[in-house]
C-alpha cells in the first residue's frame, strides 16, 4: 500500500505448508486491513486470501508440482468448466476468472454474476514466468506471453466481441504462444549469493 510496507520472514509457514501462493490479494492482516480487503472479505468469498478459488486451486494442486513444466501447467491452469472452485452462484454456474490464470474473455456477455469482475470482462493473466534452481543459477527462467489455452479455447482476437472496444493494433490475431528460456547476452549470469 502505499506509504506502508509490511515484512516478515514466513519460513515457518512455507516448511509447514511447503509452498507460498500469491493472487493479488494481500496475505498479511495490516494490509488487508488498510486496503479494504479485510471488510470485503467479511461480505464475499471472492476477496479472502484463505478462500478465494485460486487460494484453494493452490492449496489442493501445489504438490503436483515437480519440475518446471507442472509449474507452467499449475500457474496456467484454467479449466473452469469442470473446475469445482470456479462455480459460482451466477448464469452459467461457473467463472473463468476463478482460476489461477483467469479468462474473463471465456465467460459469456449474457451471463450473470454476483461482481462484475467475475463476468465478461477484458480480464485475464497475460502471461507465465517461472524458474527453478538449476536457472535460478544461472539468472534465466522461462516465460510464456499468452493466456492459458491447455484447457480452454486460445484467445484469438477476430472470435473476440471485446476487440471492438479494446485497441489492438500490431497484435498477433491468435494467442497460442509457446514458452521461451532466457539466454542473457553479457557474460556474467552467475547469481552472486
Amino acid at each position: 500500500m502505499p506509504g506502508l510496507i509490511v515484512y516478515k520472514d514466513i519460513t515457518g509457514y512455507l516448511e509447514e505448508n511447503k509452498y507460498y501462493a500469491s493472487y493479488n490479494i494481500p496475505f498479511f492482516k495490516k494490509i488487508s486491513e488498510v486496503s479494504g480487503f479485510a471488510k470485503k472479505e467479511k461480505e464475499f468469498y471472492w476477496f479472502s486470501w484463505s478462500d478465494c478459488p485460486r487460494s484453494k486451486i493452490f492449496k489442493r494442486d501445489h504438490s503436483k508440482v515437480v519440475d518446471i513444466e507442472t509449474l507452467k501447467t499449475l500457474m496456467r491452469y484454467n479449466d473452469y468448466t469442470h473446475e469445482p472452485f470456479s462455480r459460482c452462484n451466477c448464469t452459467p454456474p461457473y467463472t473463468a476468472e476463478a482460476a489461477v490464470s483467469a479468462r474473463g474473455d471465456l465467460n459469456p456477455a449474457n451471463g450473470t454474476y454476483p461482481l462484475v469482475g467475475m463476468g465478461h470482462v477484458n480480464h485475464g493473466a497475460l502471461d507465465y514466468k517461472g524458474t527453478n534452481y538449476q536457472l535460478f543459477k544461472q539468472l534465466r527462467f522461462r516465460a510464456l506471453s499468452s493466456p492459458a489455452y491447455e484447457n480452454v479455447p486460445a484467445f484469438q482476437w477476430s472470435k473476440c466481441d471485446l476487440a471492438a472496444t479494446v485497441k489492438h493494433v500490431g497484435h498477433p490475431d491468435l494467442w497460442n504462444f509457446e514458452s521461451i528460456q532466457t539466454a542473457w547476452e553479457t557474460p556474467n549470469t552467475k547469481a552472486e549469493l
